[in-house]
């Protein structure tokens, strides 16, 4: 029997029928119930289940998701707040015959993550929907809860967009090609395993466009508008909230704006896990571990100010993260309004695209890669740099040839590199330790000369010629003042710059000795303008030179010293006043 193409199902000892019910011997045991699926979760393997019945009053067929323990008799009775015909009498035959129709139920199996994802030994894309190179033979559904990526508008509208505000201005052209980046890293990452995030901040006035760039990078893949399930967020969010975010992106683009609204001085753990893609245990209710999440993607960020500014002096950091500073990402407010106000509604369509054009053209993107690190390392105008940095300048330019090869749009691969290289010359500088902590230290001694005298065991240092000596105990704790852990990295790069100059037998220190006591120092050179803008010594005038006949008690102690005593040795370095 048939019932609004609805067939009588017989399974075992029952039969399920909408118009007649449950039946077991000719007896009815309730109104029509079955499981009409079983949902299995594609990470976890934890499964749930679809049940559709007959409501009790209403008589229309309804469907409620329910877990296992819902199925068994006693959290069976809890389902009559849904309508579901179950009372004392005949929960035990009811949740026997739903647990018997399990197995002739549909399965469905649910994805939750966003990205890349294997499901049964095959790659697959998951957005609002899941690509594939090869059709599955499985019933997949997405359920995504964090952010929005089912396509809005047309991808038409976009393309126009694109034709007519975008294409042939070199930085928002790269601030697509970084959107569309995000796949091309994550897929990297299973070859290159020390490839695992992108992190770039867009740094510099309120009036340059970085928002609507931002927007327009993120616009390819899902929803730029801000709001609780967007791709674009706010710094302002806890370090943990914000981490939560991420976990489970592989190769979908997340943003997070205004750097200023993070209230935290410092963001080197945070920087250091979001480029580590790896997320924080958990404990579960039980008190067992979570599994951490993990994420590959590209992370957009923007603030007025240089993201390098919020680190500590720590080189290894500064070279996770790429700064683009003081790009004029927008051309006029015009230009930025008429973008903003086409994304808003149109998005979602492009990223998807690209994607499936990778998968159907079978792209060899190690290839492009490849090609990329070798054309960046061969070119003459970047600085050269550490392979982690050109390996994630390689990712951006193999993104722009992809996009050209694969025509979805057209960039100009030649311009984009050319930005990037400036960026990345400019970071250089940024990123040079001993530059940053030699310009630190002389501008703290420029605001702080009275720590330098050398007549005090009290002071941390005195003037010497051109150069600047600062006691070896002290210049530890300055830098560590400044913002710089490690001295002894900052002194190495001294060294190996000639910012430290060494003594006539190549030594790294100066010796002095004050009041009878052995001071060693680092002779630290002074650049010229700083001489100009005041940091040397000031001399007294008139005639006011020191003499040992002024300081009897050194000479006493001078006229008793035995040449053996290693302490008071003397040689061309040391004075001794």
């Amino acid at each position: 029997m048939e019932i609004n193409g609805h067939q009588d199902l017989q399974i075992n000892d029952f039969t399920y029928s909408i118009e007649n019910g449950i039946i077991r011997d000719k007896v009815i045991c309730s109104l029509y119930a079955k499981v009409s699926k079983v949902f299995i979760n594609h990470d976890t393997n934890e499964q749930s289940y679809e049940i559709e019945y007959r409501h009790s009053i209403l008589h229309t067929l309804q469907k409620t998701i329910v877990a296992y323990t819902e199925l068994l008799p006693q959290g069976l009775i809890s389902l009559m707040r849904f309508g579901l015909d179950v009372n004392h009498n005949n929960k035990s035959t009811l949740s026997e015959a739903l647990l018997t129709s399990m197995f002739e139920a549909e399965v469905v199996y649910i994805v939750t993550s966003y990205g890349f994802s294997q499901f049964n030994d095959q790659t697959i894309f998951i957005t609002d929907e899941v690509l594939t190179k090869n059709a599955l033979n499985h019933n997949i559904e997405v359920r995504h809860e964090k952010f929005t990526l089912k396509p809005q508008g047309s991808l038409h509208d976009w393309l126009m967009m694109y034709e007519s505000f975008v294409k042939g201005h070199t930085p928002l052209e790269l601030a697509v090609v970084l959107g569309l980046s995000s796949p091309i890293i994550s897929h990297l990452n299973h070859s290159y395993p020390d490839l695992k995030s992108l992190l770039i901040n867009f740094s510099g006035d309120s009036s340059i466009g970085k928002t609507t760039s931002l927007s327009l990078a993120i616009s390819v893949a899902g929803d730029p508008n801000k709001g609780h399930r967007s791709l674009l967020r706010s710094w302002n969010g806890t370090h943990n909230a914000n981490l939560g975010l991420l976990e489970g992106l592989h190769g979908i683009p997340i943003a997070f704006d205004e750097l200023s609204a993070n209230n935290h001085k410092k963001l080197d753990t945070l920087i250091y896990t979001l480029t580590e893609g790896v997320g924080r245990s958990r404990a579960k209710n039980d008190g067992s571990l979570q599994d951490v999440g993990t994420w590959s993607t590209t992370i957009l960020s923007s603030g007025e100010l240089d993201i390098f500014n919020r680190l500590s002096g720590n080189t290894g950091l500064k070279v996770r993260v790429f700064n683009f500073q003081d790009i004029p990402w927008t051309q006029s407010a015009e230009q930025a309004e008429l973008i903003k106000s086409t994304i808003s509604s149109n998005y979602g369509w492009l990223l998807p695209t690209f994607v499936e054009t990778l998968f159907t053209e079978d792209a060899d993107i190690e290839y492009y890669f490849e090609n990329a690190i070798d054309e960046l390392r061969n070119s003459l105008e970047l600085t050269v740099t550490s392979e982690r940095v050109l390996k994630k300048l390689a990712i951006i330019l193999a993104t722009a040839n992809l996009i050209n090869d694969t025509e979805i749009l057209q960039v100009d691969t030649d311009a984009i590199r050319d930005l990037l290289v400036k960026q990345e010359n400019q970071s250089h500088r940024s990123r040079d330790i001993g530059k940053e902590a030699h310009e630190k230290l002389l501008q703290y001694l420029l605001a702080n000369q009275t720590l330098l005298s050398p007549l005090s065991r009290t002071k941390i240092g005195y003037f010497d010629e051109e150069t600047v000596c600062i006691y070896r105990d002290e210049l530890s704790n300055v830098l560590s003042s400044l913002g710089f852990e490690d001295s002894r990295i900052v002194i190495k790069k001294w060294i190996e710059s000639d910012v430290i100059k060494t003594t006539e037998r190549d030594r790294i220190t100066t010796r002095k000795i004050i009041e009878g006591e052995k001071f060693i120092s680092y002779r630290i050179s002074i650049p010229d303008e700083y001489v100009r803008a005041g940091l040397h010594e000031i001399k007294p005038e008139g005639n006011h030179a020191y003499t040992l006949s002024a300081h009897p008690s050194l000479t006493q102690k001078l006229g008793n010293l035995s040449q053996s005593d290693d302490d008071f040795i003397l040689d061309d370095n040391d004075l001794i006043l």
